[in-house]
């Protein structure tokens, strides 16, 4: 008797399974590859650009807690609907209070997608299939990130106080000089408003983001 109980204790505890080998390596398996391509897209291809070590570690962190919740939750439908439901809630209330670019916004989101799909893909799914879905969001928002976003214009309010090139007739000369105090090109500048009594005025500056340091982000972000 005292021997069915002691092994009754070791294989269930707080009412769970001790180890389950069949449960528990695939599991362990699932989050390394899904670590393995959250931090490729992270690291590889939005920190490289973005220098922005506050959002990578919000990716890492994100995905790896809605992977854990969703796995472990998958026999589950409803608590895995309730998680969900949680994780956006938290988007709403968090961020909120600190605006996320678009950009930053659209990370997150593939990053949650990208763990959700590979906490809860089934048997039915293929080695392959994963490896081809999960190819086809890096080498896009690769792309993007290369090709589209770099491309931008990024606009930037700032004063300035060389009165004598805010006149029309020297826009050229003043776009030369703004180049030359930014120490990066600018591609076109729109005069604000005009203060003649502290010779100031606001100009709106256009660059594009490859040519800008990492810490010059858009008015708009």
């Amino acid at each position: 008797m005292e021997t069915i109980i002691l092994q009754s204790t070791v294989k269930y505890l707080f009412g769970l399974d001790v180890f389950i080998s069949e449960e528990f390596w695939p599991t362990v398996i699932r989050f390394f590859y899904n670590f393995g391509i959250v931090f490729f897209i992270a690291r590889i291809v939005y920190y490289r650009v973005s220098h922005r070590a506050d959002y990578f570690f919000t990716y890492l962190l994100v995905s790896s807690i809605v992977f854990i919740i969703c796995n472990l939750l998958d026999a589950v439908s409803f608590q895995i609907g309730f998680a969900l439901g949680l994780f956006a809630i938290f988007g709403i209330i968090r961020y909120r209070t600190t605006p996320i670019p678009i950009r930053e916004m659209t990370y997150l989101f593939i990053i949650i997608g990208i763990s959700v799909k590979n906490a809860l893909i089934t048997a039915e799914v293929s080695l392959f299939q994963a490896l081809f879905a999960d190819s086809i969001i890096i080498l896009i928002t690769w792309a993007a990130q290369g090709f589209l976003l770099r491309n931008k214009l990024i606009r930037k309010t700032i004063a300035y106080n060389n009165m004598d090139l805010i006149k029309p007739e020297r826009y050229d000369e003043l776009l030369q000089d703004l180049s030359g105090e930014s120490g990066f090109p600018i591609e076109k500048a729109e005069i604000g408003r005009v203060d003649y009594i502290k010779r100031q005025a606001r100009i709106r500056i256009y660059f594009y983001e490859r040519n800008a340091p990492h810490n010059y982000s858009d008015d708009d972000d």
